[in-house]
């Protein structure tokens, strides 16, 4: 679990990687009141054991004041969790404006979803400003169109999943506070749909858009692509899997239209000259790093 400061506290169930630890027996928190802990705390993880012991009601207890609601698993058993669970946040937590279902990468385990229980919960998630939905194929083309309708104060949308369709990314597109899109895994999301994203995605700054071949066929032509990269002004971060002919010309009008460019992403890689590679940071004075598939520079390496 952790907890997250006076601005957006955030509650986290699950394990991490890095290391877990009790906040209560942190030595530089030892001599806070409990009170003043929750109020100052910029995050902090409980052990494994505390985790196993509160329940989701305990944890709305300790942390009425909750605005991020985080939870991370590695495995089916590390959370234990009922299919009508988000149902329960949306009562427990009722100051709730970020809600992040994650799994660690190489993992694979699916979030329990009550489809019904999630679409009649909704008009209390009216009020999120970032929802991040890992692992969570169980929900249905059905849901994720509620979802998108029901909640339009989105800043931040992360979503992986099959069922994503150009209607979806339509009903995203409409709301013009969401700077940040990630749709993975959204293999039915065709050229229909990169072309709502030029017309209609001017107000984003960030966007990953992974969507797989079908039938051996990658969804997005090279034509197709390269009016995507002219367009999209306000980009900053962009992550694009999708087209297997990227080359010169795309990475060209890339830099020809987003010099604002803060990290890039390409997969497969694209084909390009050794000039065009060398003029990527030249041409991107803002550039961190680029990814062209395994392939990654960062700029102190140049």
């Amino acid at each position: 679990m952790t907890v997250a400061g006076p601005v957006s506290p955030s509650l986290s169930l699950g394990p991490s990687p890095r290391d877990i630890h009790d906040f209560r027996e942190h030595p530089s928190n030892s001599r806070r009141s409990e009170q003043e802990s929750n109020r100052e705390l910029s995050r902090f993880l409980l052990s494994q054991e505390i985790i196993s012991n509160m329940t989701l009601k305990e944890a709305a207890r300790k942390w009425p004041e909750a605005t991020r609601i985080e939870i991370q698993t590695t495995s089916s058993n590390t959370v234990n969790l009922k299919p009508n669970f988000i149902s329960k946040l949306a009562i427990l937590f009722p100051k709730m404006r970020e809600l992040s279902l994650t799994s660690f990468q190489q993992i694979y385990f699916q979030f329990p979803i009550d489809n019904a229980a999630f679409v009649q919960t909704l008009p209390k998630l009216t009020q999120l400003r970032v929802i991040e939905l890992q692992n969570c194929s169980a929900l249905t083309a059905e849901s994720l169109t509620a979802l998108f309708r029901t909640c339009t104060q989105l800043q931040k949308a992360d979503i992986s999943s099959d069922h994503l369709t150009n209607e979806h990314l339509e009903l995203a597109l409409k709301q013009k506070s969401l700077v940040n899109l990630a749709l993975s895994g959204a293999n039915q999301i065709d050229e229909e749909g990169l072309e709502l994203i030029s017309r209609q995605g001017n107000h984003l700054q960030d966007l990953t858009l992974d969507s797989y071949p079908r039938n051996g066929v990658a969804p997005f032509t090279l034509t197709a692509a390269k009016a995507f990269a002219a367009t999209l002004p306000q980009l900053q971060k962009l992550r694009f899997d999708g087209c297997e002919e990227l080359d010169d010309d795309f990475v060209q009008t890339l830099m020809d239209h987003h010099s604002s460019l803060r990290k890039l992403e390409l997969n497969p890689p694209p084909a390009i000259s050794e000039d065009t590679n060398q003029a990527i940071f030249t041409r991107m004075p803002l550039l961190n790093y680029y990814a062209f598939g395994d392939e990654i520079v960062q700029r102190s390496s140049i």
